[in-house]
């Protein structure tokens, strides 16, 4: 997996053990990844990590890969569709 565009500096293989790991491609390029677990005491899912490749920010990856996470506890049995973030774990940046 090429890290081209993506400056949080977060080594995302550090989570495929323990999360599910989803990505999104435009155009054969990796544009963003989102990294999540399934929590059963709380009936959805847990984002951990959300991160978009500089050249591919701004064209709407963020929403569709936390799309895709809502899907995934709408269809997860005995979940009821939730879904948590915390922005303090997730790659931001200013520039463009």
């Amino acid at each position: 997996m090429s890290a081209s565009g993506f400056d949080s500096g977060f080594y995302w293989a550090t989570l495929l053990d323990i999360d599910i790991v989803l990505g999104n491609f435009i155009d054969g390029r990796l544009a963003g990844l989102i990294a999540f677990r399934h929590v059963p005491e709380n009936l959805g899912n847990f984002v951990d990590l959300l991160e978009v490749a500089k050249p591919f920010r701004h064209r709407q990856v963020a929403k569709k890969l936390l799309a895709m996470v809502m899907l995934d506890s709408f269809q997860t049995p005995d979940f009821d569709g939730f879904m948590q973030l915390s922005l303090n774990k997730m790659a931001f940046s200013t520039s463009t």
